[in-house]
């Protein structure tokens, strides 16, 4: 777990990690309402700490920028 790490909408959170160096799976918190921000793939360096996930470089993000219940149908 790393506090402090950013999306790609510029957000931070708390992600939960895992997976092998270099490539790590993000799942970013907003630690103040418990709300998914964003599920993202890293790439970790070598030298990169589970401290400091932000030195790495996102390959792969699904953001959610809004989440709840409604009763209209999906249009598209």
């Amino acid at each position: 777990m790393a506090d402090g790490v950013t999306d790609l909408d510029g957000r931070t959170g708390v992600a939960l990690m895992y997976g092998d160096s270099p490539a790590r799976r993000q799942i970013i918190i907003d630690r103040d309402s418990g709300e998914l921000l964003a599920v993202q793939d890293a790439l970790i360096p070598a030298d990169g700490k589970a401290s400091d996930p932000d030195n790495g470089e996102v390959s792969d993000s699904y953001m959610v920028r809004r989440l709840g219940w409604t009763d209209e149908a999906p249009q598209g």
